[in-house]
């Protein structure tokens, strides 16, 4: 969520950068993803140093595998701050829809729904190929459940970030040099 609403202003909020230097755009919303990524991989510490004191037992091994996971997640997610940049610079009001969109995805993932309930069959197939609940899966299996994450989960976040990273291509191939005039 973070990617999408700070990358929607880092193009807006770098005008004056770039309008004085021609630089590379990615690197405005580059630069707001990783303070976001750093806060949240700090937030994470913490998580994991107050669960090794108030209830050690619950660390295991498996969390070992969510390590890469985090990483896997980290590059997959970036591509989704670049377009919302070029997308939040031609369309000014871009970051309040993505933000009305993103909270009804996330309402409707299983961040604070049961997961059980995801597992009616009417629901079942939404929630296999939302990427928000397979990244969550991605995190929650390995230190949560100690399970390993499906190959399913895997290719469903794949599969997010590869057509990701085509639209933030896209975006930037037909937007970057004419998007200073929108500044």
């Amino acid at each position: 969520m973070q990617s999408v609403l700070s990358g929607s202003a880092a193009i807006v909020d770098a005008s004056h950068f770039i309008k004085q230097r021609r630089l590379p755009l990615t690197i405005y919303p580059l630069q707001n993803y990783l303070a976001h990524v750093a806060s949240f991989l700090i937030g994470l510490l913490g998580l994991a140093i107050w669960i090794l004191l108030v209830k050690p037992s619950a660390v295991s091994p498996m969390w070992l595998v969510a390590l890469p996971n985090i990483a896997f997640i980290i590059v997959v997610v970036l591509p989704v701050a670049i377009w919302s940049s070029v997308i939040g610079t031609l369309y000014r009001d871009f970051q309040e829809a993505a933000r009305v969109v993103l909270m009804v995805l996330w309402f409707l993932s299983p961040v604070f729904i049961e997961k059980s309930v995801f597992l009616n069959p009417g629901i079942a197939v939404w929630d296999a190929v939302n990427p928000i609940s397979n990244m969550l899966t991605l995190l929650r299996a390995p230190i949560i459940d100690g399970q390993l994450p499906s190959l399913a989960n895997y290719g469903v976040v794949t599969i997010f970030g590869l057509i990701n990273y085509l639209i933030a291509a896209d975006t930037l191939r037909r937007h970057e040099r004419t998007l200073v005039h929108y500044l």
